[in-house]
């Protein structure tokens, strides 16, 4: 999660930096509906790396806009990934967080929109072999999203948080996903 962060602190500036003229109407609710697949890069512990696993996921935001800016509060389900490693053999990795966090808007054109995430979640990871076990993680995310009228739009972004588990090490997950965005 290091290596992102230097890049999420100049999408940051770059987007807080950005001109809100264009934007300064856009207040207001919004929920957001998406799915998409999710990517668990995780480790077996004893400086083992393992595969990388593969799941289907889904996530529910909801927020309010104040321009440029937004707060939100989401739910993440990065959907369940089969595992495995040569000291516990095969298992299934489920991870999921709920947090909060902040968004900013780029106005890229009257119908679309730049969107960086910043957070901070309560992430559990459950794994057949080990349990569950919850951390306090931050979340980082980008996307686009191409407002349809103005109160339905399309959402693409990416979305990476970290977990980790009793006895096994941590787990990095990202995820691509789309989906549906109401403003009401």
């Amino acid at each position: 999660m290091r290596r992102f962060f230097p890049i999420a602190c100049l999408l940051a500036a770059t987007l807080v930096a950005a001109p809100a003229q264009a934007q300064a109407d856009r207040h207001g609710a919004y929920f957001v509906a998406a799915v998409g697949a999710s990517h668990v890069n995780y480790d077996c512990g004893f400086d083992f790396s393992c595969d990388n696993a593969r799941a289907i996921g889904g996530k529910l935001i909801g927020g309010y806009r104040f321009g440029v800016f937004a707060i939100e509060a989401s739910y993440t389900d990065f959907g369940n990934a089969e595992v495995g490693d040569v000291w516990r053999g095969p298992a299934s990795l489920n991870v999921r967080a709920a947090g909060v966090g902040a968004a900013w808007y780029l106005h890229f054109s009257d119908s679309w929109l730049g969107l960086l995430r910043a957070g901070a979640a309560q992430v559990t990871q459950t794994r057949t072999d080990d349990g569950r076990h919850a951390v306090t993680s931050g979340t980082f995310g980008l996307g686009v999203v191409k407002e349809l009228t103005p109160s339905l739009g399309l959402e693409l972004a990416w979305d990476i948080t970290g977990s980790e588990g009793n006895q096994t090490s941590s787990s990095m997950v990202n995820s691509v996903s789309a989906g549906l965005r109401v403003r009401f």
